[in-house]
């Protein structure tokens, strides 16, 4: 917590040294309308314009993903309930009853080849 302090009030620093260093007046056009102010403060008008347009772009990838999100849960919890029925109903055995089908028993082994009697 003391770091985020800290950093803020080094942003805060920056921000404030930022304007005093800019403080000419400048005029802003845009077709008819006009703005005169401070160079610093135009310049984070716009930064702040451009960041609340950023956020604007992307909120509807941010729903379309937590929708998505919400969806493939639903699906996961669905697919868990198949398994643990089908489990149930002996489909499906238990991770711990599976047969380990790389060792055979001796008997079932076939012919051993000749030569290999110790």
């Amino acid at each position: 917590m003391q770091v985020y302090i800290i950093v803020a009030l080094l942003v805060a620093l920056l921000v404030t040294v930022f304007a005093v260093q800019n403080n000419a007046v400048i005029a802003v056009t845009l077709f008819a309308w006009k703005v005169e102010g401070s160079l610093a403060i135009i310049l984070m008008g716009t930064l702040f314009l451009g960041i609340l347009v950023g956020v604007f772009l992307l909120t509807p990838t941010a729903i379309r993903g937590r929708l998505t999100a919400a969806e493939l849960r639903k699906r996961l919890r669905k697919t868990e309930q198949d398994v643990e029925t089908a489990r149930k109903v002996q489909l499906f055995p238990e991770p711990n009853e599976l047969v380990d089908t790389a060792s055979t028993p001796p008997e079932e082994a076939g012919p051993e080849k000749p030569g290999s009697e110790i």
